[in-house]
């Protein structure tokens, strides 16, 4: 009875193989694969398998003390070394070890951080390369500061809680001098200062400004608005904003309005969308609340009004719910059209109406 012959498997990844142009239709497809410590070797096509439904990983296999011959760069040439497969295994699983060791050391240098999507917003640069400005919002003394920093598009991925994305950033770097140093984040607010415009910069160390996002997501909701659901007013000489809000209610959407102050509308250099940022909770840490009020024309031809408590958070999620609805559903005019439609409509009862809402707050 013959021995049962051993045979060893080696995988690579889609990254490490390259297919190779061929001379003639009747020459044999194949493809270079990287080998450890920058080598190299021919691979024919034949011998390249594939998991089913894996499209990222390809693998050969041949028997127990098989000869490959590797290319290796030495003094400005390649010399071939033959390597038996066991050995060429060996040595791609000691790379491996190495990466996953590495790997942890740089995940350990990472602090990852959670936020709304809605906080990211997506812009390019003068150069176009596709940014995301992270705002941040924070108590400075018992006003609301909104900050923000930059980082890369690719860098600002999808959270696993829907609605909310994520990003790293390293603890510590090395400079040029291949010296450690700690990394700094660099937050920065823009603010009129009389007639003008002033820049408010602060660098924080990585793990402060982590901390400062959770304490923030506690204390504040936000998210994009239409600038048609926003309008202007005064009201004793003070400058308000009226919000309208589309709230489901049996399978309509109808839009509330509540009165914010200036404060809580900060451009963020989009054409048509705002960042509408509220408070989470009150001084007493309880869910801060909003009298929302709508008015309806009655029998007599006047108006009504209908008055629906809601927490900011509330606010917050009936926008993010009637985007998602609309994005979903056929339409020929947008959201913001049909919110600025309605308070069209309303235009003559708008102006005391509006009084009316914001004086009994």
């Amino acid at each position: 009875m013959s021995d049962v012959q051993e045979f060893v498997k080696i995988e690579l990844t889609r990254n490490q193989i390259f297919e190779v142009e061929r001379k003639s239709e009747v020459e044999e497809k194949r493809f270079r694969c990287l080998a450890p410590d920058n080598g190299s070797f021919y691979m024919a096509a034949k011998n390249l398998y594939t998991y089913n439904g894996d499209e990222k990983h390809v693998f050969f296999s041949f028997p127990a003390g098989t000869e490959i011959n590797i290319s290796y760069p030495e003094d400005g040439e390649w010399k071939e070394k033959k390597m038996s497969i066991d050995d060429l295994k060996a040595a791609y699983d000691e790379k491996k070890a190495e990466l996953r060791e590495e790997y942890k050391k740089n995940s350990e240098n990472f602090v990852t951080m959670t936020v709304p999507t809605e906080w990211g917003i997506p812009f390019k640069s003068n150069k176009e390369e596709p940014l995301v400005s992270v705002k941040i919002p924070t108590f400075k003394g018992d006003k609301m500061r909104v900050y923000e920093t930059i980082i890369r598009n690719k860098s600002f991925k999808p959270a696993d809680e829907k609605g909310y994305s994520q990003f790293s950033l390293p603890k510590e770097v090395t400079d040029k001098n291949g010296e450690t140093k700690q990394y700094n984040v660099t937050l920065t607010r823009r603010f009129k200062d009389g007639d003008l415009w002033s820049d408010e910069k602060l660098n924080i160390n990585t793990e402060s400004f982590a901390q400062i996002i959770e304490v923030s997501k506690e204390r504040f909701v936000g998210t994009r608005i239409s600038k048609k659901s926003l309008r202007e007013f005064e009201h004793e000489g003070k400058k308000l904003f009226n919000v309208s809000v589309p709230v489901q209610e049996a399978g309509n959407t109808v839009f509330y309005n509540i009165v914010v102050s200036p404060n809580h509308v900060k451009q963020i250099g989009m054409k048509d969308y705002s960042l509408l940022m509220l408070y989470k909770v009150n001084k007493d840490k309880e869910p801060y609340e909003f009298t929302a009020k709508r008015s309806v024309k009655n029998e007599e031809g006047g108006f009504d009004t209908i008055e629906k408590e809601m927490t900011a958070s509330e606010v917050v999620d009936e926008i993010n719910l009637a985007r998602e609805n609309y994005k979903s559903m056929p339409h020929t005019h947008s959201l913001a059209d049909e919110e600025y439609k309605e308070n069209t409509q309303e235009k003559t009862e708008t102006a005391n109406f509006t009084r009316r809402r914001y004086a009994g707050r």
